[in-house]
Order: C-alpha cells, then structure tokens, then sequence
C-alpha cells in the first residue's frame, strides 16, 4: 500500500542518495534560482541534445516511407489520416513535420520532422515526470530522476530512427491521457474534474487509433495514478472520480468493440497486425519472451555495443556530466530533495514490475516479440520506475553513511545516463550513415543526371549491392516517388550482379511493365517499355543514363529499339521539394532531354464527387472529399505537358462509395504563365477517360 511521503529527504536521515538536505550554500547569483519543477523541462531538454540531437540531426527516413508520401500526395488535411481503420493517427506527428519544413520555408526537407522526433521525446520525460510529482506530494526529486532514466533508455534497436515517430507518438498521448486524468483527480471543482477527463479521454482516444500496444497500461494506469495518489494525499474517492474514470474508460471499451469488429466480425486477417500473429502460443514460450524482454529493459549494462567509438563515450560522459550537475544544483539551490519513504517505494516498485510486464504484452502475440525493434519503446517509464524505486530503496540502508548514501544512487543512474546517451548515439550514427551513404547518396546521384521526369516513365536503377539505395523494391519505388513529388513515376531496382532486387514489382513481359501489385499503383497496370529510363550507379556512387538496354533485362530486339530514354526526361531542375528532401545543390540539365511544353497544363482546382458527404470505413467521421488530393494527382499526370489524357479509375482517383450518389469531376487549369482559366466537368466520371489540352478550346 502506498504511504504517506515523508516531509524531510532521506538523504538527510540518509539517503536521496545524492547530498544530504541541509542549507544551500552560497553561490552569488545562483542562488536565486531554484531546481522547482519548472526548472525540469530545461534540463529534460539539455538531455534530449545529448541522447538524440548529438548524432541524428541531418538524417532522414529510408524506411516507413508512406507518411512523407502521403504528405506530398494528399491535401494537407487529408495527409494527417493513416490508411488503417484502426491506426487513423499514426501520421499526425509525422504530417505536422512536413508542415513544419513548409512553415520555415524548406519544403521536403526533414529538418521539420527531426525537431518534432526531439520533442516529443522531451516531452514524454516531462510528462512522466508531472504524473509522478502531481500524484506523490513532495516527490520532486524522485520523479525527476524517473524522468530522466526513461529518456535516456535505449534497449530498442530502433532506437532514434526518424521512421520511429509515431512510437513516440502514441506514447506521447499516452501520457499526455494519464497526466490529465491524475489533475482530474486532484481538481477539486466538479466542473474542472470533467473538463479534465473529457480531454484525457481525448488524448487517450489519439493514443488508441495510432498503436494498440498502450492498451494494457492505458487500463491499469488510471487505478494506479487514482488509488495510489488518493492514499499518498489521505484523501478519499468521491463518486466525480468514478464519473473520471467512466469518461476514460468509454474511449477503451469504444475500442475494444472496434477492435473485434475488425478482426473477428469483418475478419481483417489480411491486416499488417493480423500477419505479425505469432504461431506458438504455448506459456513456455511466451514466459521465456517475457523474461528475455524484461532483461533487456532492465539491464542498462547491456544496451551498449561492443566496442564504443570515441563519440561515443564523449556524448555518453558529457551526458552522465550533466546528470551530476543538474544534482549538483538541485542541491545547492536548496531543492526539495525528499523521496518516498520505503513502503511507498516498495509500491511503487511493483507497480513498476507490474506496468513493465503490461508495456510487454501487446507485443508477446506477435511473431516479433524478440526483436527488439520498436517493442521496447513503451517499456522505458516502467523501467525508470523500476531503477528509481530500488535506488532510493538500496539507499536506504545506508543513511548514516554520508559517503555512500550521497555517491552510490548518483553513480548508479550516472552509468544508465551514459550507457542510454552512448547507445543512443550509436544508434543514431548508424541510421545517418544508412542515410548519407546510401539512400541519399543513391537518390542524390539519380537527380543530378535525371533531374526531371515526364508523367508514366518507369526508372530502372542498376546498382552494386554495397550502393544500392534500398534493400526492398517497395521502398527504392517510395523513394523515387520522394524524388520526384511534381511527377508520377513508377521504379524498379536491379543489383550489378543481374538479380532484381528483393520484392520486384515490375516484372518485362511482351514489351510492357506488369505491375505485381506488391508496391505503390502507377495508375495502370501495363507501362509499355518505350517509357523507360535505365540508370546505372557505379562503385562510386556517380550515375549515368544508358542508351542501349542490358541483355540481362531483355534481349528482344523489339525492346531494345523502343528504347529512347532521352525522350522521357525533361530538360530543367530537380524540384524544390526533392532539392531540400535530399540536401542537394540545384543542378540544370539542357542536353538529352525534352524541354517542357511552353504551354504546359498547370493545375488551379480539381474535384472529384466534392458536394458528396461520405463515411469512410477508415475514419470515425464524416468529412468533405477534399480539394488537395485530386488537384495534386491530376498536376502529376500531366506535369510538364500541354496535352494530357488519364482515365479516372482506382489508382488515380479516390472512389467515393455508392452512397454518395453522383461523381461529377471538375478540373481548372491555366497554360504556360497565361492567367486565363480553363474548365471542364463530367458527371458520373468513374471509369471515364479524361483529356485535358491547352491547345483546345474549352
């Protein structure tokens, strides 16, 4: 059973572990300051510089890929929304990243994502921190320290890889949801209680429709965060915190229907979760999953690789060194120091046991349970809890021991500081050299010979494996969309060895790519090879386009006559967008190419069913069809050209459902730099072939 928290610090009696709690001492102007709680968030961020910052800023995304694209493609309301039923909100964090490189005028750029990744990670500390210290009076010290070790756990592998956004995301609100409901229960004014709850809830329901693996501490938490801050403040329940928790609780029953509409009544056994189901299910094997992850978790001394660079222990020790300071100055700014007294420690520590088993059990249905990519993240709060509560718990004892009742809790979470800090930044290294050298690198080279495409070309990239810019044919096609965000282009990548790259989604046949329906939809499903355009990058790491096509992708002669590469490359720039995405300068190309139509089509609104109010089944609300996504796909289409012909089919244009009734398509373009508007509409447009001119009348 929580307790009461004691008033004076142990480390006086012996032990907050770090320096006994007596007068501060005389400092000239620093003691004016004082180490309160809003001092915490300056110091979480000075940490957040030296676990992520120090070696991931300049990095990029070369996996996870849908999100940027989704932003480039969709209207900017739309790019906010996840293609999942479930996940709806996996995108938001990583949307208002894309929308942060547009606000400081370097759009594409990933810059807007690092910033957003670094928050949230401060915030995730501060939030952790304002749970403990508003439901444990006089806790400041302890969950400062809590705080700090869950930013800097670093036990997953994933660990400060921008892809990872929406982990951070869903942990985030998460938080966010329990913090609000601990001030609900705090609040004294029935109509602050609800207030409170209501956007707890909301926060919680942000959580639940990005990931699923928060569900287990998202049930427990607010009992916690209820009966255990009730106890410690000697306050009794009231029948406004059952309404509290009856508010929460709707958005996870609300939920758990979903969630078995989805995959027992529908039957979504073709879902990304539904593929990751693991097979064995006995309790041998799912115990000896727990433990293995649990160890990882807890065991700080194992995070660090096996030979540490020089960067490394630089960023590690400067961090530790940090740590100490912000001790350092707790102390002699006269903080309050107190801790919990050991039976409310002992509590606290099984809660920490008990939520660490929790933040783990999403993750033990899934074949990927051992993988310690992306199941480790949510584990960091209850192993701070863990290591926060048995320091000050092993300090305990030695409280006479002023030596070692300052030193031993202070070493301890000084060598997880700079184990977190040191993997951290071999992690983040890692990812910005797969970054640098390889994604970026490849792509960089393709724009600087290709710097424009005409709409419908197919690249062939030949590249050597130690070169090659992705390891899948999904994500090289992803990439080469981010390329290439004015236009619609479809990629297929080919090792130097003459082997097709994992996952071919373009396969040659009778003269015309066939999609294999693995990766991203052209639009059509036959490309004839004449659109072609083969690059091949060298050990080097330079491209160049090539004018006859390798035997090893076809020998037919018919084929190899077709193809004129010159004839689908535009003369002209990379866009701004693909300039910023890859940290590139301009390049201008004015030979081998086609130049664009001094009258090309440039798109000024298109709509496709716009006056239909439709429910979508992957949004739990009704909406407008927006503007954005049907203007960006047309302007792909016909980018660079004076006369453009599509077909409005799936693929290029939303479907709106049958419900909706009439589908008129309405388009307004202009020519070249001309002002003058040109329009078309065409009611009942699906499955109709479309053609757009500037050299037609209206």
């Amino acid at each position: 059973m929580l307790s009461r928290v004691k008033s004076e610090a142990i480390s006086t009696e012996g032990s907050s572990g770090l320096m006994p709690a007596g007068p501060a001492l005389s400092l000239g102007k620093l003691q004016q300051f004082s180490f309160g709680p809003p001092a915490v968030p300056f110091f979480y961020l000075a940490f957040v510089i030296f676990f992520w910052a120090s070696s991931s800023l300049h990095t990029g995304m070369t996996g996870e890929l849908a999100s940027p694209l989704s932003s480039d493609e969709q209207s900017w309301w739309e790019a906010f929304f996840y293609n999942d039923p479930i996940r709806i909100y996996t995108n938001l964090f990583y949307h208002l990243g894309y929308l942060l490189s547009q606000a400081i005028g370097m759009p594409g750029s990933y810059l807007g994502y690092q910033i957003v990744f670094g928050l949230l990670l401060w915030g995730r500390a501060v939030l952790l921190f304002l749970i403990i210290y508003r439901s444990l009076p006089g806790s400041l010290w302890f969950a400062f320290t809590a705080g700090t070790i869950e930013l800097f756990q670093a036990s997953d592998w994933l660990t400060n890889w921008l892809g990872q956004i929406n982990q951070h995301n869903y942990i985030f609100w998460l938080f966010l949801s329990l913090y609000g409901l601990a001030e609900a229960f705090r609040a004294k004014r029935s109509t602050v209680k609800i207030i409170l709850s209501i956007a707890a809830a909301i926060a919680l329901y942000l959580c639940m429709w990005s990931y699923e693996a928060a569900v287990t501490l998202a049930s427990a938490g607010p009992l916690v965060i209820l009966l255990g801050g009730k106890l410690a403040r000697r306050e009794r329940t009231t029948w406004l915190d059952g309404i509290c928790l009856l508010i929460y609780g709707s958005v996870l029953a609300w939920y758990t229907f979903k969630s078995i509409e989805m995959y027992i009544v529908i039957g979504a056994t073709n879902s990304y979760q539904y593929s990751h189901l693991r097979s064995n299910f006995s309790f041998v094997a799912i115990a000896a999953d727990f433990i293995f992850n649990l160890h990882r978790s807890l065991a700080f001394w194992t995070w660090l690789p096996g030979h540490l660079s020089a960067p490394e222990i630089v960023n590690g020790l400067s961090a530790a060194v940090l740590w100490v300071a912000a001790a350092l100055f707790a102390r002699r700014s006269h903080a309050d120091m107190a801790v919990p007294a050991p039976r409310t420690l002992v509590a606290l520590l099984l809660i920490g046991l008990f939520s660490l088993i929790g933040a783990f059990s999403v993750f033990m249905l899934l074949d990927v349970s051992r993988s310690l990519m992306r199941t480790q993240f949510l584990s960091a709060a209850p192993a701070s809890l863990v290591w926060t509560s048995l320091l000050w718990l092993g300090a305990y004892p030695l409280r006479k021991n002023r030596l070692l009742g300052r030193l031993a809790p202070a070493a301890i979470v000084a060598v997880i500081v700079f184990s977190g800090a040191a993997e951290a930044y071999h992690y983040g290294a890692l990812y910005k050299d797969d970054w640098s050298h390889w994604f970026r690198a490849g792509y960089s080279a393709l724009l600087r010979t290709v710097p424009d495409l005409l709409p419908g070309t197919v690249v062939v990239m030949i590249a050597p494996e130690a070169r090659a810019p992705a390891s899948e044919d999904l994500w090289f096609d992803a990439g080469l969309r981010l390329a290439y965000p004015q236009v619609r282009v479809k990629g297929t990548l080919w090792l130097a060895n003459q082997k097709p790259i994992t996952g071919q989604d373009l396969v040659l046949k009778d003269g015309n790519w066939v999609w294999q329906k693995k990766g991203i939809p052209l639009g059509q499903e036959l490309i004839p090879f004449e659109k072609t355009v083969i690059v091949e990058l060298n050990d080097a790491g330079q491209a160049h386009v090539l004018n006859e096509v390798p035997s090893f992708i076809s020998e037919d002669p018919m084929v190899r006559e077709a193809y004129r590469p010159s004839s689908r490359i535009l003369c002209g720039a990379p866009n701004e967008t693909a300039l910023n995405r890859y940290e590139m300068l301009p390049v201008l190309r004015t030979t081998d190419c086609v130049k664009p139509a001094a009258q090309a089509i440039k798109l000024t609104r298109a709509s496709f069913g716009l006056d239909c109010v439709r429910k979508s089944w992957a949004k739990p609300f009704l909406r407008l069809v927006t503007l954005g996504n049907e203007t960006k796909r047309i302007q792909r289409m016909c980018h660079g050209l004076s006369r453009c012909e599509f077909d409005v089919v799936a693929g290029n244009f939303d479907n709106p459902l049958p419900a909706c009734g009439q589908k008129e398509l309405a388009i307004a373009w202009t020519c070249g730099e001309s002002s003058q508007l040109h329009s078309t509409r065409i009611s009942n447009a699906f499955d109709k072939h479309v053609e757009l001119s500037c050299n037609a009348p209206d």
